[in-house]
């Protein structure tokens, strides 16, 4: 939403990079976003990255506007409804995403592994990220338990965690 739009154009320029536009849409009613991505199209864009958690409808209408830049975006790219939906649309897709999927580690394969083994298939990148934050929660008020869960104590585990094993690979 909002706060995408603003983090990531107050990060791009302050790396050099210009916005040339940015639209925000409800996500909860729109579902033709056409005349959104025509105004951007007229801006003459080098890419139209996607701050969206659904985004296949308008990667393929990106497409059938004859749309012929680069399609970045976050996590939601990846996601496999996205590329089933998407199609051949979703071809060449560039993406951010934390870590290295190639680099494991054995938590992040034991938390895969028993993942696939309830759900039959692999776990998205948001289950990973839920997951540790409920255990960094989880390590944190255990730590905590006999300061009586102060937040200062709290604030402190948290920000001195290095070395985390994570579902998804280490954090340090």
């Amino acid at each position: 939403g909002l706060r995408h739009k603003e983090s990531f154009t107050q990060t791009f320029e302050s790396l050099g990079g210009k916005v040339t536009a940015a639209e925000m849409f409800n996500a909860d009613i729109e579902t033709d976003f056409r005349a959104y991505l025509t105004k951007i199209e007229n801006t003459n864009p080098d890419g139209i990255f996607i701050a969206f958690s659904a985004p296949a409808i308008i990667i393929n209408q990106i497409r059938e506007l004859g749309i012929k830049v680069p399609i970045l975006g976050e996590r939601g790219l990846q996601h496999q409804q996205t590329l089933e939906v998407a199609g051949k649309n979703a071809e060449g897709l560039i993406y951010t995403y934390p870590g290295d999927p190639k680099l494991t580690t054995p938590a992040q394969e034991s938390f895969i592994s028993a993942y696939q083994a309830k759900y039959g298939k692999e776990p998205h990148l948001v289950v990973m990220q839920a997951y540790d934050a409920l255990k960094i929660l989880t390590l944190s008020l255990n730590a905590c338990k006999d300061r009586d869960f102060a937040s200062v104590c709290l604030a402190d585990f948290i920000a001195h965690i290095s070395e985390f094993d994570s579902a998804r690979g280490k954090i340090a």
